[in-house]
């Protein structure tokens, strides 16, 4: 399965999020790992290709085999049994209830603010690991108005209702890919000194950057870092990881630094690299919460 298929997965439908949505709010809060736990089973048991990517993906993280990588795939899938859940949070996450649920990161903060301070926007690049959903409502406590710009498969009913579910928090959402004029919409939020999010671990369509990642060959897309590059916009790496059932932790990390050698295409492969640093750091640590279904690195021949 390519990144362009991402949707495809078996998790990601309607069915899926209704049942979430019917069933967990209905039940005490102490049954709910223990259905994690039925649920990933089943999953493990169905979802047979997404199983084998996952292992794959996994092996080239951990660098090992054996029961320790398919521990690292069970709790994958765990683990995103839990992000899914948080969904039933997500309309309830008022900044007080961050306040409880999500763990001070007061440094984060402040490289926020003093972002915010250049007057030239802020680029929030984060990755498909622990609940970046959660993350837009953090962005959000920085009093400032939060875009996330993404492609938005509107062919899936889920992904409709996961568009609603973000902008009744609060979050607006910039639709890539849709309108000719989607990049001016981008450097209008800059321009306005407001907070853009973007995903900066799958390239999907358009211009791609490769640079190697758990030492392979690994293509990230171009438009966050050129726009960070022309716009001269800090660009911070942030991500939430879960800490446990509806428990999380901020991470927001020292912004990019572009060099201004001349050439503008090492340039923006040097800012390119430290965002990769960032993204492998994190990833090292929290390997089962990267969530990616499908083979991130092509499947070398027998």
């Amino acid at each position: 399965m390519s990144a362009g298929a991402w949707y495809a997965h078996g998790w990601n439908t309607s069915t899926s999020l209704r049942l979430i949505l019917t069933i967990i709010p209905r039940v005490p809060r102490r049954l709910v790992p223990p259905i994690g736990v039925l649920t990933t089973a089943l999953c493990l048991a169905c979802m047979k290709r997404e199983r084998r990517a996952a292992r794959r993906n996994l092996r080239r993280i951990l660098g090992r085999g054996g029961w320790r990588l398919e521990r690292a795939v069970w709790r994958l899938f765990y683990n995103f049994s839990r992000f899914m859940v948080a969904y039933c949070d997500l309309p309830g996450l008022t900044p007080e209830r961050l306040e409880e649920v999500v763990a001070a990161d007061p440094e984060g903060r402040l490289r926020v603010a003093d972002a915010l301070e250049q007057r030239k926007g802020v680029i929030v690049l984060t990755a498909h690991l622990g609940n970046w959903e959660v993350g837009t409502r953090v962005l959000a406590s920085a009093g400032v108005p939060v875009y996330v710009a993404m492609r938005v498969e509107r062919s899936n009913p889920a992904e409709r209702w996961l568009l609603r579910a973000r902008e009744w928090g609060g979050v607006r959402v910039l639709r890539l890919g849709e309108r000719p004029e989607a990049v001016l919409a981008l450097k209008a939020v800059l321009a306005r000194n407001e907070i853009l999010a973007m995903q900066g671990d799958r390239a999907s369509e358009g211009r791609t950057i490769g640079l190697d990642l758990f030492g392979a060959p690994f293509a990230f897309p171009l438009g966050p870092f050129l726009l960070a590059y022309h716009g001269d916009a800090p660009l911070l790496p942030a991500f939430v990881v879960q800490e446990g059932w509806g428990r999380f932790r901020s991470e927001i990390g020292p912004p990019v630094r572009f060099p201004r050698t001349g050439n503008r295409d090492l340039d923006l492969e040097a800012g390119a690299l430290q965002y990769a640093s960032a993204l492998e750091t994190i990833v090292r640590k929290h390997p089962d919460q990267w969530f990616n279904f499908y083979d991130l690195w092509p499947v070398e021949e027998a």
